[in-house]
């Protein structure tokens, strides 16, 4: 799984996603902090974060 942080043309603040093929989930949906260290050093599941953003865009 990878991690990235991004931004967007209609918002500059840094974002968490996880990259799926040629896409990324955005985390923000699933209440994710911005801060990718804190997302690493809280041990966040990622993964059950996946899914949750994927069914809230569905």
């Amino acid at each position: 799984m990878k991690l990235a942080t991004f931004t967007t043309a209609n918002n500059p603040s840094p974002r968490i996603g996880v990259v799926q093929g040629d896409t990324v989930l955005d985390l923000t949906t699933a209440g994710v902090t911005s801060n990718m260290k804190e997302l690493i050093k809280g041990g966040v599941d990622v993964a059950e974060l996946s899914a949750t953003s994927a069914d809230a865009k569905t």
